[in-house]
């Protein structure tokens, strides 16, 4: 006989024992009892599946039950791995950290697509070596007029930055300091998709003032996905003055100036190449010899045509 219900108090052979006959006797009752409170232990047992935080991670981030793949260096180091997912170049430190965000997602009835976002971010911090690759929009934008282009949070957004900056969990929090003033940057974060809300959270939960957190299964449950949480400013007044097309160089004007920036002569060209082959002190020697070279095949190809 199977297993069936579970969950709802059976096991294998739990029906048939509760009914079982002895020779000329009744059924103990309690035999009949022992038999099924062992069997509501084993289902209950059964039917709860404890997942670690570190198995969540390797699911959800890489997709593998098999394990994780190794971490990644900064694309300044390597640039072959440009193409690859961000949550790759999360270090060991990141990945142990973001597998006990998961674990206490996971407890909270918190969706773990906050959490997602979150570690995705994160990995894009550390791909760019740690963020120092990534020029913030707010330090050199402009529009095609040549105003200046800036970039603010919205008001809520803007709100919660300044009490996580500013709050005492900051200091103490497990979450590395420099990603979060570099997400809070609001010329980087507003490409960024974690939710600030779920971040301040997070920075208080694994901070010394972690007694703090308010219920994170109420507010998070559900994944809200938020967009246009940004505002862009341009100022009025133009200040990059960008050339007309008339002031624009021709081609002809780039050629020139190609030419004029190339101060080696055809004969200097010859003889810089010869040098890295031969020497500076054998170059005209050897552009000598292989002169003369050229003209003997010459006179040699004459001769067999004549004949």
């Amino acid at each position: 006989m199977g297993i069936h219900g579970v969950g709802n108090g059976y096991i294998e052979n739990a029906t048939l024992a509760s009914v079982k006959y002895e020779a000329g006797k009744a059924a103990s009752l309690t035999q009949s009892t022992e038999v099924n409170v062992r069997g509501s232990k084993q289902a209950q047992e059964s039917s709860t599946v404890t997942l670690s935080g570190r198995a969540i991670m390797a699911s959800r981030l890489f997709s593998s039950e098999s394990g994780e793949p190794p971490v990644l260096p900064s694309i300044r180091t390597n640039g072959e791995y440009m193409g690859m997912l961000p949550q790759h170049f999360l270090t060991e430190s990141d990945r142990s950290l973001i597998s006990e965000v998961y674990e206490l997602a996971y407890e909270k009835g918190v969706d773990l697509r906050y959490v997602d976002q979150l570690a995705r971010d994160l990995g894009r911090y550390r791909k760019h070596d740690n963020g120092t690759m990534l020029i913030s929009f707010n330090e050199g934008s402009y529009d095609l007029q040549g105003r200046k282009q800036t970039i603010s949070f919205t008001e809520k957004d803007a709100a919660t930055a300044e009490r996580i900056l500013s709050g005492g969990a900051l200091s103490s929090t497990d979450i590395d300091q420099g990603f979060i003033r570099w997400r809070l940057d609001p010329g980087i974060g507003f490409g960024l998709s974690s939710n600030l809300d779920f971040l301040e959270q997070m920075v208080i939960q694994f901070s010394s003032r972690a007694d703090e957190v308010a219920e994170l299964g109420a507010k998070f449950s559900t994944h809200v996905w938020i967009e246009n949480n940004y505002i862009l400013h341009t100022a009025d007044e133009v200040t990059l003055h960008r050339p007309s097309v008339s002031e624009a160089p021709t081609e002809e004007d780039q050629v020139k100036e190609a030419l004029a920036s190339f101060q080696i002569s055809k004969h200097g060209l010859n003889e810089r190449l010869l040098e890295g082959f031969f020497g500076k002190s054998e170059a005209r020697n050897t552009a000598q010899s292989l002169l003369s070279r050229l003209f003997d095949l010459l006179k040699i190809s004459n001769t067999s045509k004549r004949g």
